[in-house]
């Protein structure tokens, strides 16, 4: 069961911090039973935490990748790639969120 939960988590985009703990969260316990029902067979223990620190190595490259394609997707829909600038919905919503920052401190545009 835990493989399973390890490998579900590559479909999920995560930073690599956030990953990197999740993975913790599961292999701690998962390799803390194991060394408690220890029976002297080195082979079998050392089987399943290497199994399992491989499919959280898979599970974090998928996740990063997934970030990075989200991050380059958004990159595109807000940026013109012919002029690099910024695209009108965009700035329309950057000059609202200034706006609203402006009335709630109760400044004025300079």
């Amino acid at each position: 069961m835990p493989y399973l939960i390890m490998a579900m988590l590559g479909l999920f985009p995560l930073t690599i911090s956030g990953g990197l703990f999740l993975a913790g969260v599961i292999s701690i316990p998962v390799a803390l039973f194991e060394v408690s029902r220890f029976n002297g067979d080195y082979y079998a223990l050392f089987n399943t935490l290497w199994l399992l620190s491989l499919f959280a190595g898979i599970s974090l490259w998928l996740q990063t990748g997934q970030l990075l394609m989200l991050m380059k997707l958004y990159r595109e829909s807000t940026v013109d790639p012919l002029t690099e600038l910024i695209n009108r919905r965009v700035l329309l919503r950057q000059a609202s969120q200034e706006q609203k920052n402006r009335l709630r401190i109760h400044s004025h545009f300079l």
